[in-house]
């Protein structure tokens, strides 16, 4: 794999195929924002100025999402929205973010991971780079896709002073964030009890947004589905879950359905959400959805 000029990458492979392979990957929305991802059909103009103060507030956020369902796209576009005064590091297996070097975020200290050599030495993680960024005193962390252990210290990183902290995570429904965390907390070695993690979960995080794709034999189009507000465990070992918005718009897209819990509320409040445009759209829903 060999990173090119303009954030593109090249994947070759030979020994192991029997034809030869040659992938490129291109980013074509490297300086997205949320009101270019309006005009993309990726989200509405609601949800926009939700996730903005989201941001702004310093909510941490987990993106979820299938294999190339948008959410790299989605998680730049959630950083435009940070402060271009505050200092952010971006942990990455390879670089796809782009986030250093521009004049929006003037103050990005960007780490990329470092596969080991034939010998087995050098190899530098993400769950490495996670205690390495920490000693640059970054008021925000973003991993740009959580794989294998680095979950635990990417968690604990959010709930102990760099709230405002953004990753995205593989997993085919919100829902199923709660059970690859704890899959690839056990994969890291974690002992801990699969209560204590989930406490974890419901203290550190505090949205999912969850993003799908699908085509209409032309294009392929990639929307924000559903909305969860996380917090720590009830009645139940998992972690308390409010779905703020449900998949019943137009083709599936996210719709305001639930109010945020009080103190979610103030805070997007203070950082000048108006709650009011999520009870005009909630009064566009009726039984069988979207009017």
């Amino acid at each position: 794999s060999v990173a090119l000029t303009g954030g593109a990458r090249m994947t070759a492979t030979m020994a192991v195929t029997p034809r030869p392979c040659v992938s490129l990957r291109r980013h074509g929305q490297l300086d997205v924002t949320l009101g270019r991802l309006i005009q993309l059909g990726t989200m509405d103009v609601t949800l926009a100025s939700f996730l903005a103060a989201a941001v702004r507030s310093r909510c941490n956020v987990i993106v979820t999402g299938g294999v190339n369902a948008g959410k790299t796209t989605l998680l730049r576009g959630l950083a435009a929205e940070i402060p271009p005064g505050e200092r952010v590091a971006t942990l990455e297996s390879e670089y796809e973010l782009f986030l250093h070097g521009t004049q929006q975020h003037p103050d990005v200290i960007a780490f990329e991971a470092r596969e080991s050599n034939s010998e087995g030495a050098g190899g530098i993680s993400l769950h490495d780079l996670i205690a390495h960024a920490l000693r640059h005193n970054p008021q925000r962390i973003i991993v740009g896709e959580v794989r294998r252990g680095e979950i635990m210290p990417m968690l604990e990183a959010m709930n102990s002073g760099q709230e405002g902290s953004m990753c995205t995570l593989h997993a085919n429904s919100p829902g199923e964030a709660f059970d690859r965390i704890l899959i690839l907390g056990l994969r890291g070695g974690l002992t801990l009890a699969e209560r204590a993690i989930h406490i974890l979960v419901g203290m550190a995080v505090d949205l999912v947004v969850h993003v799908r794709k699908r085509h209409d034999g032309r294009r392929t189009q990639r929307y924000v589905s559903e909305v969860l507000e996380v917090m720590p465990p009830g009645d139940t070992e998992r972690p308390a879950v409010n779905r703020l918005f449900l998949p019943e718009g137009p083709d599936g897209q996210a719709i305001a359905a639930h109010t945020p819990s009080p103190k979610l509320l103030a805070r997007l409040a203070a950082a000048g959400f108006d709650p009011a445009l999520l009870d005009r759209q909630r009064a566009m829903l009726q039984p069988g959805g979207w009017r």
